[in-house]
């Protein structure tokens, strides 16, 4: 391919180029060769040939650059990416220390693909890393064709090669989800680990600069000329060639314009006096030990060096994202407000002037590094020296967490339960949600254990919110547990206060719990009853018309959830009371979008007794009011849709639910890709239609499109699988497919203990069985939701 202008590069790379990074010329040529070539040869660090991972004319190449921290494989790499940048059209930096930050990496090169999209804010977190990979995945072929409903049609040639560069991944397990399956392209990964390389074509150990190399990195911060060379030689001897601390001490050389022959003086004295660095690294490694004296005293020089400002601030940034703080978590995106007295209960964004002073000297130390004035990176040997620092003094260590804390909960929004699905919130919640991660994972790690607070619980429930909303489960749990957790120590000290943040967190917990199952659903019955409790007691303690709107809206979701979870159980005559006193409430307050939410939940009630005319009237109604008040576009309106169609299929109007389960599905196909557990409950419910309305061939056709999809997950459990089975075993008896119609029965008898009556059981209990076992809301058409027409 011909060389690429720089004009036409897309990236990422936010960070500028090193002028003064130095040496590793071998590593980038070899890390060149290895990434250019195309012959399917694997070649590892000795240089021998072994079987190719990948294959074809556009084999993906990768390498992994492994070593201690402090080796400078994320400034290797980053130095790649400037100097081989014309072999690329894209090039992509993707932070891998944990999923959340490799999914919200994944959101924002998708904004620069050319890919038209129409309402790109629509689509699931896993539907956008699909398209991602797929588009990366298409370069080098000689046409591409994007089709979809929120897709434009692009078909044009294409001729690029694109580089993505894994940065910082411990966990080989982690890529999975990311990694192209094919397409014009390389990718380079780093880690500490080695075992990364089991992922990659060919690997790297970095080594320590020697002593030449670490002498002209002196040399460029220094700009001493000849002089001192011998000197500098030492000190990068002494340093044990971590360019980490040959920078540091450089920096310090500069600033205090002593000579590195006193530097190599003291320096020699604080290696054999300073306590050897204890580390909880788990990666073994014979130069572990001189590596953590080294970086030990070279952290030991710089911090008894700060001013108190500047130690404080690295404090805080050591606990938040190593590779991206936003400088507006610490001084606002408004002008500062002047600092005020008092004890520090209310965090107050620093003045500018003292922020501006305290960044500068760490920055001019190298203990951060600011990028286009927006934003800081540290490194991780660094904060992991630190947090080990703090947790040698309990009292500073609980100080600081509870200072971050207060930070983060004036920068994330608080979730806004008056509207459903604010999407206007989900800008500043995606730019704190890597902050509030890398806090919450220091967090939990800490020992002794830091007590938590009321507004920390705050601050993960609300991110639990955005998370949900995202259908991110994985990140969502970790932090509404913990919160949970927090809640149930604060019971006995605040009781009220603590019960009534455990409501909001059940009011979130339950929507996915009420999925697993029987056991499941019995669970989030119970949570939800809890929660109803929770509410009626706050309620109980104010005077006869104080309810704030909040507190209104808060009982009646309580009320609301309590009742799905029990139509989840059939148990349709405790739920409908509830749903009547929910709609109630919120017609109160004028929340009409409330209302109307409610008024389809409780859809369940109206269809299942039948109630003809008042399901197909209010469904008509509410889902109009949904879509006045949000838009057609909001991620609300599928599901309320949904749950419509539901509807009109248990009252018998199974055309009109087909029409509607149709134009679900086709949105969820595009919004989350087709096997996620939402686009094959749709599918379902599409091909039951199907065949109620003699549309075999599409029901059959539907029903092995679910079947694609044969590994369950807590989601889209084993009994959804074994009823799409047996539907499709249904549907091949009558298009007189009888064998592989009896063989798919046979796995489902044995799927539920029953092989032994296979002659005794009808197909219709057996779908009722099953139905009882599936989710709500995947679908159900037997029972009290069958419309007799099966």
């Amino acid at each position: 391919m011909d060389s690429i202008q720089p004009s036409e590069l897309v990236t990422n790379v936010n960070l500028p180029r090193n002028p003064k990074f130095t040496g590793r010329d071998e590593i980038l040529t070899r890390l060149h060769a290895y990434l250019e070539d195309r012959s399917g040869q694997h070649q590892g660090e000795d240089g021998a040939h072994e079987g190719s991972k990948t294959s074809g004319n556009h084999a993906i190449r990768s390498c992994l650059i492994h070593g201690l921290g402090g080796l400078g494989k994320t400034e290797t790499a980053r130095e790649y990416t400037y100097k081989y940048r014309r072999s690329y059209t894209h090039v992509f930096w993707l932070p891998s220390e944990n999923q959340g930050l490799l999914q919200e990496a994944f959101h924002g090169i998708l904004a620069t693909l050319p890919i038209p999209l129409k309402t790109p804010d629509t689509f699931s977190v896993a539907k956008k890393v699909e398209m991602v990979l797929e588009w990366l995945q298409s370069t080098g072929k000689q046409q591409i064709h994007l089709i979809a409903s929120g897709l434009l049609i692009t078909n044009r040639n294409l001729d690029r090669k694109w580089l993505l560069v894994f940065d910082n991944c411990e966990d080989p397990s982690l890529l999975r989800g990311f990694w192209p399956a094919g397409g014009q392209g390389a990718i380079i990964v780093t880690s500490q680990n080695p075992l990364l390389g089991q992922v990659t074509n060919n690997s790297i150990a970095l080594p320590p600069m020697p002593p030449t190399q670490g002498k002209e990195l002196i040399q460029n911060y220094l700009n001493r000329g000849s002089l001192e060379q011998e000197e500098a030689e030492k000190l990068s001897h002494s340093l044990g060639g971590l360019p980490l601390a040959i920078v540091h001490f450089a920096g310090y050389i500069a600033r205090t314009q002593r000579s590195i022959q006193e530097i190599n003086q003291d320096m020699q004295q604080q290696l054999h006096t300073n306590e050897i660095w204890k580390s909880s690294n788990d990666i073994t490694h014979p130069d572990i030990p001189a590596y953590q004296h080294t970086l030990n005293t070279v952290w030991d020089h710089a911090l008894d060096k700060l001013t108190p400002d500047a130690r404080f601030l690295l404090d805080l940034l050591a606990i938040l994202d190593p590779d991206q703080v936003p400088l507006s978590l610490f001084i606002g995106k408004q002008e500062p407000v002047p600092e005020t007295g008092g004890d520090g209960a209310e965090w107050q964004y620093w003045p500018l002037n003292r922020f501006n002073a305290a960044i500068g000297s760490l920055n001019e130390r190298h203990l951060i590094e600011r990028y286009q004035q927006a934003g800081v990176r540290t490194h991780r040997a660094l904060q992991r020296s630190i947090l080990l620092r703090l947790n040698e003094d309990i009292s500073l260590r609980n100080e600081r967490f509870a200072e971050l804390v207060a930070i983060l909960r004036k920068a994330v929004p608080s979730f806004n339960v008056l509207k459903r699905n604010d999407a206007t919130q989900y800008p500043a919640f995606a730019e704190c949600l890597p902050q509030v991660t890398a806090f919450h994972g220091h967090f939990a790690q800490m020992k002794p254990p830091i007590k938590g607070t009321l507004e920390l619980v705050s601050v993960l429930t609300d991110i639990s919110y955005y998370t949900f909303a995202q259908e991110n489960p994985e990140l969502c749990e970790p932090f509404i547990n913990t919160a949970e957790a927090i809640c149930q120590e604060l019971r006995e000290s605040i009781p009220e206060q603590a019960l009534s943040m455990r409501a909001g967190i059940l009011a979130l917990k339950h929507t996915y719990t009420v999925g697993w199952g029987p056991e499941g659903r019995q669970v989030a019955i119970g949570m939800t009853a809890e929660a109803v409790g929770i509410r009626k007691q706050e309620k109980s303690r104010l005077a006869e018309g104080s309810l704030t709107d909040t507190q209104a809206v808060n009982y009646a979701r309580a009320l609301a959830d309590h009742a799905c979870c029990l139509c989840h159980a059939d148990r349709i005559d405790e739920a409908a009371p509830l749903f009547k006193e929910a709609i109630a409430v919120f017609a109160g307050i004028g929340n009409t979008l409330r209302e109307a939410h409610c008024t389809i939940f409780s859809l369940y009630i109206h269809s299942a007794r039948k109630k003809v005319s008042e399901t197909r009237k209010l469904g008509k109604s509410a889902l109009a009011e949904i879509i006045a008040n949000s838009g057609n576009e909001n991620p609300i309106i599928t599901p309320a849709k949904f749950r419509v169609a539901q509807a009109l299929y248990v009252i018998g109007d199974v055309h009109e639910a087909y029409e509607l389960h149709k134009e679900v599905f086709e949105k969820r196909t595009v919004i989350f890709g087709d096997f996620y557990h939402s686009t094959l409950a749709s599918r379902y419910c599409l091909g039951v239609c199907q065949q109620q309305l003699g549309m075999l061939e599409d029901a059959e056709s539907s029903f092995r499109g679910i079947l694609g999809r044969d590994k369950p997950d807590r989601d889209w459990r084993a009994e959804d699988i074994a009823r799409a089975k047996l539907q499709l075993s249904i549907v091949l008896e009558g298009r007189n497919q009888p064998v592989e119609s009896k063989r798919l029965r046979s796995e489902v008898l044995d799927f539920l203990n029953e092989a032994n009556k296979e002659s005794e059981v009808t197909d219709a209990s057996l779908l009722q069985k099953l139905d009882h076992l599936v989710a709500l809301h995947h679908g159900r058409t037997t029972g009290i939701w069958s419309n007799g027409k099966l």
